[in-house]
C-alpha cells in the first residue's frame, strides 16, 4: 500500500519539531529528517524526540555525513524506522560490497 513520508529539511529545532506534528496532524505515515546546513548531530534525537511524541508515526534520518552503514547503525540503536542514503549499494547490476554489508546488517536487524 502507499504510504506518505515527508522529508523534514531541518533549519532549527522548533521548526522541525513543528513540520513533524503537522505532519501527524494530516495523517502522514512517517517522516525523514535531513539537514542541508551540516547538523547531522543534532538529528538523531529530534527523530527519537518525535517517535516517542508520535509512537504511530514512521520516522527516518538521512545523515548526510556518515555512511549507509553508520545510519543505519544509529537509527538502529534509537528505535528509529528508516534511513534514506543516496547510494545504498544497490544498482542494475545488483549489490556491491555495500549492497552486501546492509543485507546483513537488514538481517541483524529486521526491524
Amino acid at each position: 500500500s502507499m504510504k506518505v513520508l515527508p522529508v523534514i529539511h531541518h533549519i532549527d529545532h522548533e521548526t522541525t519539531l513543528e513540520q513533524a506534528r503537522l505532519a501527524h496532524e494530516a495523517g502522514a505515515d512517517g517522516v525523514f529528517l535531513i539537514s542541508h546546513g551540516g547538523e547531522d548531530h543534532v538529528l538523531p534525537g529530534l527523530a527519537t524526540r518525535i517517535k516517542s511524541a508520535y509512537p504511530g508515526l514512521q520516522v527516518g534520518i538521512n545523515l548526510l555525513s556518515a555512511s549507509p552503514l553508520e545510519a543505519c547503525a544509529a537509527a538502529a540503536n534509537l528505535g528509529l524506522d528508516m534511513v534514506w542514503a543516496d547510494n545504498m549499494g544497490v544498482d542494475s547490476s545488483g549489490l556491491n560490497a555495500l549492497g552486501e554489508q546492509l543485507s546483513r546488517f537488514a538481517v541483524d536487524h529486521p526491524e
